[in-house]
């Protein structure tokens, strides 16, 4: 299903990184602002030149939806959203050597009562089908799978291409509803609605993350 969106808690690391509060979440007030989230960094200098901080915008808008736990495996165009969850107090950031490993994470998460992206890029979602329909999926246990697209025209790695192809037409096999994001402007509309009715429905979900977003502006 497709989603057309028109439808232990530690001291922050990262010194200078003070998230007081960050791009579409204030922790205090519960709000979207507009205040950078990494202390005049790497996101707040691409803004200044004219770009759009996508992985700012995006992570408060996560968080806004009420996720708090980040699992992730490593992945370049998802690193600074993998920063921003580190240096925020209120998030707590979980490393998983593998994504179906990811999964079982999100799956505890839920049954703690909390609510976990596991972020990744399309390879890895190849590795988390067993844990997807035999667990998450027939127990309705929701997560949102942030997923960074390879294979899109342009791709330098021959190997990422067929995984990249198969992406949609595995979660529509799954019935899992997801959406792709291809600019900044775009989070806003599609974020939450996702958000939503991936815990309000018991379901996992998953958000696309284009090449188109992620190639021109800071990871």
């Amino acid at each position: 299903m497709w989603l057309n969106a028109r439808v232990p808690r530690g001291r922050a690391r990262g010194g200078n990184l003070a998230i007081a509060s960050y791009m579409g979440y204030n922790r205090r007030r519960g709000k979207v602002t507009s205040e950078s989230p990494d202390g005049g960094g790497r996101g707040t200098a691409w803004a200044r030149r004219g770009g759009v901080d996508w992985s700012g915008m995006l992570y408060g808008r996560l968080r806004q939806g009420g996720i708090r736990y980040f699992v992730h495996v490593p992945d370049s165009p998802l690193s600074r959203l993998i920063s921003l969850a580190g240096a925020d107090a209120e998030a707590i950031l979980l490393p998983a050597t593998r994504e179906e490993e990811g999964v079982g994470i999100a799956v505890g998460v839920h049954l703690g009562g909390g609510r976990a992206a596991v972020l990744m890029q399309t390879s890895g979602l190849g590795n988390t089908l067993n844990a997807l329909a035999s667990l998450a999926i027939p127990y309705r246990i929701p997560l949102l799978m942030v997923i960074s697209v390879r294979g899109e025209p342009g791709e330098w790695n021959a190997a990422q291409v067929p995984m990249g192809r198969a992406t949609r037409p595995v979660l529509e096999a799954l019935g899992l509803p997801h959406a792709t994001l291809t600019a900044a402007g775009e989070i806003p509309e599609l974020v939450p609605p996702l958000t939503d009715v991936a815990f309000r429905t018991g379901t996992p979900a998953a958000l696309l993350l284009s090449k188109r977003l992620t190639a021109g502006s800071p990871s």
